[in-house]
């Protein structure tokens, strides 16, 4: 019960900013002005979680080394962009609902041909 709330609250975080996200890109016309935003208020709150486990764990020891693990901040990037892009032309449900669909057909595709290991 407990997971579920967590992701149902995490489900309407991410509606609100794509709606946000996309008022902002009708606002100011532009999409880009909108990720920015969106990235801005993301970095101050991650350096200020960052600060926090810094100062109660220490630091790291080393960055990891595996560049493919820094794809993640390009693929966010395009994914907000995308999101306030379309968000301000069809909705945030249609945008939801094509996100869902988007992620149910990659992960068929990845479990076809990248199977786990049983």
């Amino acid at each position: 019960m407990r997971v579920g709330a967590i992701l149902s609250a995490a489900g309407i975080s991410i509606a609100f900013q794509q709606a946000v996200n996309g008022r902002l890109a009708q606002r100011v016309g532009s999409a880009a002005v909108a990720t920015m935003s969106s990235f801005v208020v993301g970095v101050v709150f991650l350096a200020l979680a960052a600060i926090v486990s810094i100062v109660l764990r220490g630091a790291p020891a080393a960055l990891p080394a595996e560049p493919w693990l820094y794809l993640g901040g390009v693929l966010g990037v395009i994914y907000i962009f995308l999101g306030a892009f379309l968000v301000a032309r069809i909705g945030v449900l249609l945008l939801g609902l094509g996100s869902v669909l988007g992620q149910l057909i990659t992960a068929a595709v990845i479990d076809l041909t990248w199977p786990a290991e049983a």
